[in-house]
């Protein structure tokens, strides 16, 4: 997964979202990471945790016939060399085309050898 900007990372996650496999969602995370969402707090110390969570959100993205996601929003903030904060907004489609969600993020990601892995993933309503 060597990808140079937090912007690709992002970009190769959504494309890995799209799969629907949780296993390829699971190797953007750094752990230990923290999930963020107005349903609580989720701090997330192995794979399997992780492996869980994705498991639901994809569970929930198949029942919806969910087929991709845009971003047409993206604010890229870097904190130094081995940190950033990515923000913007996901809009999800279904098979048809038909947008079937729309919610805000935010992404704060680590550096870690020649990668960047997501290590706390919030996710807003907007």
């Amino acid at each position: 997964m060597a990808t140079s900007t937090p912007e690709d990372v992002l970009n190769a996650y959504v494309r890995a979202f799209e799969s629907l496999v949780p296993e390829n969602v699971v190797k953007f995370y750094g752990l230990p990471c923290v999930f963020v969402s107005p349903m609580g707090v989720v701090p997330v110390t192995s794979a399997a945790e992780a492996t869980q969570i994705v498991t639901g959100l994809v569970a929930q993205a198949r029942s919806q016939n969910y087929a991709r996601t845009e971003i047409p929003t993206l604010a890229v903030q870097k904190l130094g060399q081995s940190l950033a904060i990515l923000m913007g907004q996901f809009i999800r489609f279904d098979e048809a085309g038909n947008e079937i969600s729309r919610f805000g993020f935010s992404y704060t990601m680590k550096r870690r050898d020649d990668s960047w892995e997501i290590v706390v993933a919030l996710g807003h309503e907007l």
